[in-house]
This record gives C-alpha cells, sequence and structure tokens, in this order.
C-alpha cells in the first residue's frame, strides 16, 4: 500500500510455482478479477489476496481481504472477507463443487474470546447501549394497493443481566405508533403506507429497568396477510462518519399474497446488530452424458446478529437462514 508500492509493482504482485503434481499461483491486488459461482460470488474488482491451486482433477481459488481500510493495519475495528471454490472432475462428463464465503466484523480486543469468529463480534461503536428499536411493518405488495400488512397486536419482551424477563405490556413500556390505520379493531398498511413502532428504550430508566442492563430485546407480532417487517435502532446506520443514516433490515415477510387473514401467525422477531453473513453452496456440471447436460447450485445463507451490551461477554446472539437454488438441464438427441 501507498504511492511507493504503487508506483513500483501497478497494484499487483503475481507468483507461482510447481511442486507435487500441482500447480499454484497468489495474486496481491486491488483489481483482481475474482468469480466463484454464480450465486456466491462475483467482485471484479476484488481487493486483496488470491491464492489458486490445481491439480489434474482438482481446481480450487481462496479468496482473502480486509475491505474496511484495508491500508492501514493499526485499526481495532474491521471487517473480514474469507472465501474459497474448489471443483473435483469426478470422471471425464461430471464436475462437482463446494464454496463457501464469510464476512464478519471483527474486534482486536475480543475477537477471539467470543464464540465463533466466524460469526463475527460488535465493533467498539456498535457495542453502547440502545437508545431507540424502530419496528417498521408494510404491504409486501404495494402495487395492488390493497390486502396489505394486518397486525392484531404487539409487545416487546426484554431480558436483563440477571436474566429476568420483562414484558413491554406488563411494565408499561409502549412503543409510539405512526402510519397505521385501524379497521376492525387491527392495524393496517395498504400500498405505500408503513407503520412505525418506535421502542424509547432510554426511557426505561423511567420504570426503574436500566437500559445497559438489557441484553436481549424480542419484538412478538401477531401478523396477518402480505406483510414485510423491518427493524433497525440508532446504532444500525450506514456506517458514513458524518451524517449517518439508519438503515431497515428485513426481519420477517409473508410468503404469497395473501389477503383473507388465512396466514395469521404470532412472530417472535429477535433484535440483533449485523456481525457476520456466510454462504455455504454445492454445484454441479454434467456435460453431454448421452445428450444430456445438467447444471446447478444450491446454497444456505446464515445471517449473524448480536444484541450490544457493554457489562457482559455472552451477547446474546440470532441466526437468519435461507437458503437458494437453481439448476438447468439440457437434451441434445444424437
Amino acid at each position: 500500500q501507498g504511492s511507493f508500492y504503487s508506483s513500483v509493482f501497478g497494484r499487483l504482485v503475481i507468483s507461482s510455482d510447481t511442486a507435487g503434481g500441482g500447480t499454484y499461483r497468489l495474486m496481491v491486488g486491488s483489481e483482481l478479477d475474482a468469480r466463484l459461482t454464480p450465486m456466491t460470488f462475483f467482485k471484479p474488482n476484488f481487493e486483496g489476496v488470491r491464492l489458486d491451486y490445481a491439480t489434474d482433477r482438482l481446481t480450487s481459488t481462496f479468496l482473502f481481504s480486509r475491505p474496511s481500510d484495508p491500508g492501514n493495519a493499526g485499526r481495532t475495528n474491521f471487517t473480514h472477507v474469507a472465501a474459497g471454490h474448489a471443483e473435483v472432475q469426478l470422471f471425464d462428463l461430471a464436475k462437482i463443487g463446494a464454496t463457501y464465503v464469510n464476512a464478519h466484523t471483527a474486534n482486536s480486543e475480543d475477537e477471539f474470546s467470543v464464540g465463533n469468529p466466524l460469526a463475527g463480534v460488535l465493533t467498539t461503536a456498535q457495542n453502547q447501549a440502545l437508545s431507540t428499536l424502530w419496528v417498521q411493518v408494510r404491504d409486501d405488495s404495494p402495487v395492488d394497493g390493497s390486502g396489505g400488512a394486518t397486525v392484531f397486536g404487539h409487545d416487546i419482551i426484554l431480558v436483563d443481566t440477571a436474566g429476568v424477563e420483562l414484558r413491554g405490556s406488563e411494565i408499561d413500556f409502549l412503543p409510539a405508533i405512526a402510519g397505521a390505520r385501524l379497521r376492525d379493531g387491527a392495524l393496517v398498511a395498504d400500498g405505500s403506507e408503513m407503520m412505525l413502532f418506535e421502542y424509547d428504550l432510554a426511557s426505561l430508566r423511567d420504570k426503574g429497568v436500566d437500559p445497559e442492563s438489557i441484553t436481549a430485546a424480542t419484538i412478538e407480532m401477531a401478523l396477518a396477510n402480505d406483510y414485510h417487517v423491518e427493524m433497525a435502532s440508532d446504532l444500525q446506520t450506514n456506517g458514513e462518519r458524518f451524517n449517518p443514516e439508519t438503515v431497515l433490515l428485513t426481519y420477517a415477510r409473508a410468503e404469497g399474497n395473501v389477503q383473507d387473514d388465512s396466514n395469521g401467525e404470532l412472530l417472535r422477531l429477535g433484535y440483533g446488530l449485523p456481525t457476520g453473513n456466510e454462504l455455504i453452496g454445492l454445484n454441479w456440471d454434467l456435460v453431454n452424458w448421452g445428450g444430456l447436460s445438467v447444471q446447478g447450485e444450491a446454497v444456505l445463507n446464515r445471517q449473524h446478529r448480536r444484541y450490544p451490551n457493554t457489562r457482559t461477554e455472552d451477547r446474546h446472539e440470532m441466526v437468519r437462514r435461507a437458503h437458494a437454488a437453481y439448476g438447468i438441464a439440457a437434451y441434445q438427441r444424437l
């Protein structure tokens, strides 16, 4: 890094070697072409380290980067990215591969003292007592203008450092609600309408509860129809140093565009700040086996979150999972 090295190396260093029937190639640069599989990783201007290894039947690529201020080695808080893909030639016409991609926040003061480091830890700026928690509920298909989100009931459940569970409705800790319409005793939001629930956690002191003692917060909602639930807090921002903006993240969505209350359910959504994101994938490629060609991929996504608390190292962790897959088949009559 720096003007001297960039002028000497053009921001790219490549080394290679051959040993034991395999070929190695190591690249360090700021504009590397980094592609693993269609559903996992594609970044043509990757900045970091790329290591390739290949034999007659195996090809593999490993990527490492620190995208948060990579030229500064003295940071306490940073983001790590690590990824790898290996593909094996089973026989002449078939290949199978596996992929792992991980991005997580790290804190040099406690990265390896709090659980699995690949799940990430809270940065110094994140690990503060929350002042405000927002829950936004809206129509997941706003174009149709009807049959949007319906909320029949809501509550918040807090847990303190002593393990005591506090229910908001029991201690008179209720949210300020904006944007919701009342229909048949339920709160609704259709089309472009949005209902916002604002929990002023700082006001817990007025009820004899110390906000800094809270170790977990769970939103409980009875929902139906075509809902989309997002959450944010005063610590969940876009990371800008000046004028940071709050960022809402999706926590729940209805399956399909239901409009008859038939999908009513009670959701319990634990809030946490994002700390890690990982993809685990499997891909396959069968070429012209008797005229049949099959290609596809399946991927599991795990998103890690933690609730901030400065009084304990055992911070409440949540994991949200999702999966996706695709397949392509073609047949050519011989």
